[in-house]
């Protein structure tokens, strides 16, 4: 592991800046920082499932601070849903939607980060076991999803 290999991924301080510039919660700028690089360690050390996790932990948490940005607590998580929910309550799921909905991110990048939510949980074995049609979370799986991290935070 070199500067060139976090380079190559994208880890580079670009994607720090951009963080600094469009997340304004001071503590979350820098929990961010620490999961991109855990998440580009878990990529070079060939641990997919802990980057998928932290893919979907990263895009939790920028959808989480442009909401909030928002000054949205509550807002209606799909469209035929009868009532507002809390967004501190929300899964990974309704979170794109609500931030697709304002126009956070456009309706590309919400298709391409519907692929992370599906492995957001798999941090709970017995969710992993349930899934049976996950047999093994391959390198190019963890790849896509660290392509789409990076996407929205650029995106945002």
């Amino acid at each position: 592991m070199n500067l060139e290999t976090l380079d190559k991924l994208g880890l580079n301080e670009e994607i720090f800046q951009k963080i600094d510039s469009s997340i304004s919660d001071k503590d979350l700028k820098e929990i961010l920082k620490r999961d991109l690089k855990e998440n580009a360690l878990s990529l070079i050390t060939n641990s997919f499932k802990a980057s998928l996790i932290l893919s979907g932990s990263i895009v939790e948490s920028c959808m989480l601070s442009k909401i909030y940005d928002l000054g949205i607590t509550k807002y209606k998580p799909s469209a035929t849903a009868k009532k507002d929910k809390k967004v501190t309550d929300m899964t990974l799921s309704e979170l794109l939607y609500v931030v697709e909905q304002n126009k956070i991110i456009n309706t590309q990048t919400y298709h391409f980060s519907q692929a992370i939510r599906d492995y957001r949980n798999l941090v709970h074995s017995a969710a992993e076991v349930k899934k049976g049609k996950i047999k093994k979370i391959t390198e190019s799986d963890a790849e896509l999803a660290w392509g789409i991290t990076k996407k929205i935070i650029y995106d945002i």
